[in-house]
């Protein structure tokens, strides 16, 4: 396994990714290994995403099943519909899809995947604009002896181009992946400016005074016995999650400032391996 590692890495990580499909954390761990041995994974892609990882263009591409609410019988019907012949565009593939009985719910999971990246790029601009898609592809369609389109029926929509975050964009692949599998804004971050701090993954089991980076995805203020003001926070970075303890002299100074989404370096110490008790919290300018 060692020589298959160090010499053949793609295949390597393929068996590894396939061995653990529809393990969050074990796929998450592996592909953060690939990320850091600079072995791309790709997102699903609806024009060659098959029911395996599959080895392709020097990296490896996710299987539609990893993908939550993207089932056996909505992934085959997508496999079966693209031996017909490859999908040519945007409103070609959507018409088809939809024809052939793929729900709307769907399409959102596999836009947010990155699944139409191919054909479209802006997954924020497709998602809001479905309805629209939705109905060209119902216009199209003719249903007589057999199902055929007719795209001369009707120009495409117009579609207005949306601006995307790059959080959101992660947050969303997260949804539907239950991992990140793009480049989280914190990897970008951290390579930029914060080289020597370690991720929560790497940490986990470190006890004592620790520095950290991450994104603060829940704020839960909480009233203490004396009525002072503190606060328990979720904090995560593109490796996992952990619990912070923000006191009450602390939080007095940073609670008109500290929001959800926000990213932060956290100093404080570790008691234990899955909390942190916060001594200085900064916000970190960054644009999500």
């Amino acid at each position: 396994m060692a020589y298959l590692k160090a010499n053949y890495p793609l295949f390597f990580y393929r068996s590894l990714l396939d061995s653990v499909t529809g393990n969050k954390e074990k796929s998450a761990d592996y592909i953060f290994e690939c990320s850091k041995r600079n072995v791309p994974v790709l997102p699903c892609s609806i024009v060659s995403s098959t029911d395996r990882y599959c080895i392709e263009n020097n990296g490896i591409r996710m299987p539609f099943q990893v993908l939550k609410g993207i089932g056996k019988t909505v992934y085959d019907k997508i496999i079966q519909e693209r031996k017909k012949k490859p999908f040519q565009d945007l409103y070609e593939c959507m018409a088809r899809l939809i024809a052939c009985g793929i729900k709307e719910n769907a399409l959102i999971t596999l836009i947010n995947a990155g699944a139409f990246d191919p054909l479209y790029p802006s997954r924020k601009t497709l998602a809001e604009n479905l309805d629209q898609i939705i109905s060209y592809a119902n216009l199209v369609k003719v249903e007589d002896e057999t199902l055929h389109f007719d795209f001369s029926v009707a120009s495409p929509p117009n579609l207005i181009r949306l601006e995307e975050q790059v959080l959101e964009r992660a947050q969303k692949e997260k949804e539907v992946y239950g991992f990140y599998l793009s480049e989280h804004p914190i990897s970008s971050l951290r390579k930029k400016r914060f080289q020597n701090l370690r991720t929560l993954r790497e940490i986990s089991e470190q006890l004592g005074f620790v520095s950290v980076l991450g994104r603060v995805s829940r704020i839960k203020p909480y009233r203490t016995k004396k009525g002072d003001l503190m606060a328990f926070l979720t904090l995560e970075d593109e490796t996992q999650m952990i619990d912070v303890a923000i006191m009450p002299r602390l939080y007095g100074q940073i609670k008109g400032s500290l929001q959800e989404n926000q990213i932060i370096l956290l100093n404080g110490k570790k008691d234990r391996k899955d909390s942190i008790l916060a001594q200085k919290i900064q916000i970190l300018s960054f644009d999500l």
